[in-house]
């Protein structure tokens, strides 16, 4: 009863969308989410062949509106089109396409239009097997998510699989915004649930970050948990660079130097180091300290370019990655469970990450359930309240991010002194 009433819910988000604003969806989406927690209840964990077929009836009502939270499924659909007549999807930006290039209906929807594919190569192969088809896309979703389902239920537990089966942020983000996060999930868990077997594993990661450049931060720990790095290496090696090999004639991915330099959304880490550089005047100084020493290496012919990275956004986003770097080695060297180490590096990225969306959590959610990791969890579900920042300013933003990042760290800690 509990899985129908939080699949009905979840149904009606869209039309409560359509029909209100972000405070209305984001009403029922909390209350979905609470329905959820209580389907997790150890009363409540089975999973049965009826709810199988309720998790496919709640993914179903997710098609019947078309995405409107977010608009990158018709980048994936128009990429698509692009490799499918032939050309390469990175030799222009949708607003560049050829006069003879047909548009589809839905052209006008592509979001940043001026800016060329930040699409992998991985993702280029996938999207091809849409046809450019919203219908065919979601079918693929779907049977990459129904894989991971059931890849949980036999390996991991009747709890993780029902977690997933009607996880609100999966149906939501997975399903009506169709992103391409749940085939991530699928490729990074089954490296986790293969490590063993190196040449799967090696495989399987090149492929997760082929689809999303994001799980690159789980590399160090798989690779010092698998026992035969060797084959780790090749078989990552291969499957990364390979399928690069149909993309060549263009430079790869584009539009991703505009995509890491500019975008900035729900990052209160990054805003509070960006804040801190330019109350500092580092920028400042550091083209100071250049200019008074740029004559002695004799490097006038690449001065310009040198002066374009001291910026306080620049800086800023160079710090938060150093950071993140060294988090990534320091728990890869922890002696932990490896699926505690994944969940983490995961978590640290997006913690740093200048720009995190909602969709982004849905690749780490699998890892952040085995794990138990219950503020990544916890973050991941309180995601989709970052849409109200369209909608606030100043002190309301960050109230927004107070409520994304601060109130998990209560739930957790409130959770680990139940514990005790």
């Amino acid at each position: 009863m509990l899985a129908i009433l939080l699949s009905a819910i979840v149904a009606s988000a869209p039309a409560v969308y359509a029909s209100g604003s972000a405070r209305d969806f984001i009403f029922i989406y909390l209350a979905s989410c609470l329905l959820w927690c209580v389907l997790l209840l150890p009363s409540n964990r089975t999973f049965t062949k009826s709810l199988l077929i309720l998790a496919l009836v709640a993914r179903a009502s997710m098609w019947l509106t078309p995405p409107a939270l977010s608009l990158d499924v018709y980048r994936y659909l128009w990429d698509a089109k692009v490799s499918w007549s032939g050309t390469n999807p990175y030799a222009f930006a949708p607003a560049e396409a050829p006069e003879s290039m047909v548009r589809p209906s839905w052209f006008e929807r592509i979001n940043n239009p001026s800016i060329a594919s930040i699409y992998p190569p991985h993702a280029q192969i996938l999207f091809l097997f849409s046809g450019g088809s919203l219908l065919l896309w979601r079918a693929i979703l779907l049977l990459s998510d129904l894989s991971l389902l059931l890849l949980l239920r036999r390996r991991g537990s009747t709890t993780l699989a029902l977690a997933w089966a009607f996880c609100p942020l999966v149906l939501i983000e997975g399903h009506w915004s169709a992103h391409l996060e749940p085939v991530v999930a699928l490729a990074l868990f089954v490296t986790l649930v293969f490590t063993t077997r190196s040449t799967i594993a090696g495989g399987m990661l090149a492929l997760a970050i082929g689809l999303k450049i994001s799980p690159f931060v789980t590399i160090p720990a798989f690779f010092r948990s698998t026992t035969r790095r060797a084959s780790f290496a090749i078989s990552f090696a291969l499957m990364a660079v390979l399928p690069a090999a149909f993309f060549l004639s263009a430079p790869l991915m584009p539009g991703m130097r505009e995509f890491a330099r500019r975008w900035i959304f729900n990052a209160p880490v990054f805003e509070v180091v960006l804040d801190a550089v330019e109350r500092s005047g580092l920028a400042e100084s550091l083209k100071d300290v250049w200019t008074s020493n740029k004559d002695r290496f004799d490097s006038a012919s690449i001065s310009d370019q040198i002066y374009t990275l001291f910026y306080a956004d620049l800086l800023a986003r160079a710090i938060c990655g150093i950071v993140l770097l060294l988090f990534v080695l320091l728990i890869a060297g922890r002696k932990r469970e490896l699926d505690w180490k994944v969940a983490h590096s995961f978590g640290a990225l997006l913690l740093f990450s200048p720009v995190v969306h909602p969709w982004y959590w849905i690749a780490g959610l699998p890892l952040f359930l085995r794990a138990r990791t219950m503020y990544w969890t916890s973050a991941a579900m309180l995601s989709p309240i970052s849409y109200l920042l369209y909608e606030t300013t100043g002190r309301g933003s960050w109230f927004v991010a107070g409520v994304c990042w601060g109130v998990p760290g209560l739930i957790a800690l409130g959770l680990r002194l139940r514990e005790r």
